[in-house]
C-alpha cells in the first residue's frame, strides 16, 4: 500500500493525487491518502495491510468482502 499522508493540509500538498495513483498502479499497489492529525484513514489504512499481508491477494477494505480468494481461505 502506497499511503499519502498529511491529506488534511491540501495548501502545503507537494504531491497530486493523480502522481501518487500512477506510481501505485506502477508499483502494483493500492493507493490511499491518509491523515494522522485528523484521524483521517488510518484505521482503512492499517486494515488494507492486514488484508494484504494475511490473505496475499492484493485485496482492499472497499472490497474485501466480495474477494472469494480471501473468503475460501
Amino acid at each position: 500500500v502506497l499511503a499519502g499522508n498529511k491529506v488534511d493540509l491540501v495548501e502545503e500538498r507537494e504531491v497530486s493525487v493523480g502522481e501518487g495513483r500512477a506510481l501505485a498502479e506502477d508499483w502494483g499497489c493500492p493507493f490511499m491518502e491518509t491523515s494522522a492529525k485528523s484521524k483521517t484513514m488510518v484505521d482503512e489504512l492499517f486494515f488494507s495491510v492486514f488484508l494484504i499481508s494475511t490473505f496475499g491477494c492484493g485485496v482492499t477494505v472497499s472490497c474485501w468482502s466480495r474477494c472469494s480468494a480471501c473468503l475460501s481461505e
